[in-house]
């Protein structure tokens, strides 16, 4: 997702996408231990967006802190 998307998004809808892919960082860590998954990569993607989502939501925090 690309952050011009991010600013579009409601701050409930952002707290919302990082508990779900919350949830799927578990599910797939999860699994990775009990099977091999077809593309290990997708825990560093999940971790990386839960990042830029956390950002863009500090970021809206900061903003209305200074006005």
């Amino acid at each position: 997702m690309k952050k011009q998307d991010l600013k579009d998004i409601s701050i409930q809808e952002l707290t919302q996408m990082i508990n779900d892919d919350k949830q799927n960082m578990v599910k797939f860590k999860i699994n990775h231990k009990v099977s091999d998954l077809e593309n290990p990569k997708i825990i560093t993607k999940t971790r990386k967006h839960i990042a830029q989502l956390k950002t863009e939501l500090r970021r809206r925090e900061l903003e209305q802190v200074t006005k």
